[in-house]
């Protein structure tokens, strides 16, 4: 369902930029959307001001291996209420992104620009937990698992000259520090549409 969605929206944003290509050159972008590719997966809207830009992103967020965020948690809890935890099974992941950045041009390449910035994040997981009771019956309950924190982000762009539309590519490092202590980098690409 989401990547039918991520289809959609982008073929979308291709159609309106194709239809709207003399809105100008990229020097008139004020506002973009788009989307992102990566972690998160979904969308993205940027305000620009000048050199400096406001970011948010809202999307899927895939569970990979380096957000074990449930298991040691939840095992000591289990095992601390006399109950046998018997493993979680991850589901799906939400995620959102505030970010300020300052934007710098790359001479000699017209429309390409670095940034830097940072902001902050808030995440949260499902799980399916497993366990064993007293009396030796498994269960099984639904849980989510909250993990907000600070980003540190870093990343290029480049905006076509004659068309409304700019591409890009970032690195992002996610310290969490609520409800566990975290470090996670974090990457993408994707693109934007651009109006006034």
């Amino acid at each position: 369902m989401m990547k039918k969605l991520i289809v959609f929206i982008a073929v979308l944003l291709f159609t309106s930029a194709a239809a709207f290509s003399q809105l100008g050159t990229n020097a008139q972008k004020n506002w973009a959307i788009g989307v992102r590719l990566g972690d998160p997966t979904g969308l993205t809207l940027k305000k620009y001001f000048d050199k400096n830009a406001f970011e948010f992103v809202a999307g899927y967020a895939p569970y990979n291996s380096g957000y074990n965020y449930g298991n040691y948690y939840f095992n000591q809890n289990y095992n601390n209420n006399g109950y046998k935890y018997a493993g979680a099974t991850n589901g799906p992941g939400i995620a959102f992104q505030f970010h300020y950045l300052r934007h710098f041009e790359i001479k000699p390449v017209e429309g390409l620009q670095w940034y830097v910035g940072g902001g902050f994040q808030f995440r949260n997981y499902f799980y399916t937990e497993n366990y064993y009771d007293n009396s030796g019956y498994y269960h099984s309950q639904v849980a989510n698992y909250v993990a907000a924190g600070i980003d540190v982000k870093g990343g290029a762009e480049y905006t076509f000259r004659q068309q409304p539309f700019t591409v890009f590519a970032d690195l992002n490092f996610f310290t969490a520090i609520a409800e566990q202590f975290g470090f996670y980098p974090q990457y993408g690409i994707g693109g934007r549409y651009n109006f006034k």
